[in-house]
């Protein structure tokens, strides 16, 4: 159930409309994308917000436990990916993230 007093929507969208990492991702909101290369260091930052945190999403689209997190106001990291995952990172700052 969703409670507000503001105007909002929602949409569904197919697993073929997601977007792909290809380079870089920037966004302010807490996002769904694909991975489809290889092995590859994904490095994150935040500025303003309060939590980051990056998972990688099963196939019913549960998180799987954080694979970066951050509590700061300004953060940045790296992790390591093995290889295509669908992947959520939360954030309710402005966030970017990019392939190194």
């Amino acid at each position: 159930m969703i409670r507000t007093s503001a105007s909002w929507r929602a949409w569904l969208q197919s697993h073929g409309h997601i977007p792909v990492l290809e380079s870089q991702l920037d966004s302010r909101v807490p996002y769904v994308f694909q991975y489809t290369g290889g092995p590859a260091v994904l490095r994150v930052g935040q500025r303003g917000g309060a939590a980051l945190r990056l998972h990688v999403l099963t196939d019913d689209f549960e998180a799987e436990p954080p694979l970066l997190t951050g509590r700061s106001t300004t953060c940045t990291g790296e992790v390591r990916q093995a290889g295509p995952a669908l992947l959520r990172l939360d954030s309710s700052g402005d966030w970017h993230l990019s392939l190194r």
